[in-house]
């Protein structure tokens, strides 16, 4: 019975110590790019730690044709605003599933929800989740690539 709790405890510690990993990682602010068979759509997306296990994220989907960051398309007022849920699917996988407009960005009407498969990439001086996207239902039937950078990373 001893052992099994050493081992039990073990697993808990290495899952803690995972998560807060994880997490400590991904916190900031990430530009990205949703390619699309006609199009690219700009989005960034912000991670805020809240305690040492768990954080709140958000993205923000741009309506603009240039198709580039720039201060005035960087504005997230201007921005449709999700609510995002995530799962730490293995050390270097994340998926992500946005959950709930909360600013809907009234100039594009067909806004939809979307899931996010993400491999992570920690290189020197940059952090990268580069994965797949796919949005489900009426008038919302797609997928592609995405792609996100860290800004601002030590």
């Amino acid at each position: 019975m001893e052992n099994l709790l050493k081992h039990v405890y073990t697993l808990l510690l290495v899952s803690f110590t995972f998560n807060f990993g994880i997490a400590q990682s991904l916190e900031g602010k990430w530009e990205g790019r949703i390619y699309m068979p006609e199009k690219v759509i700009l989005m960034s997306l912000n991670i805020v730690r809240i305690n040492d296990t768990t954080y709140n994220m958000y993205t923000y989907t741009f309506n603009n044709e240039e198709n580039s960051f720039s201060p005035s398309n960087k504005d997230t007022a201007n921005a449709a605003k999700c609510l995002v849920n995530y799962k730490l699917v293995e050390q270097d996988s994340i998926y992500l599933e946005e959950v709930k407009f909360l600013n809907k960005n009234t100039t594009n009407k067909a806004m939809c929800f979307q899931k996010f498969d993400f491999k992570i990439i920690h290189r020197e001086k940059v952090s990268v989740l580069n994965g797949t996207w796919r949005s489900e239902g009426k008038e919302c039937e797609s997928h592609g690539l995405i792609t996100f950078i860290r800004e601002n990373h030590k």
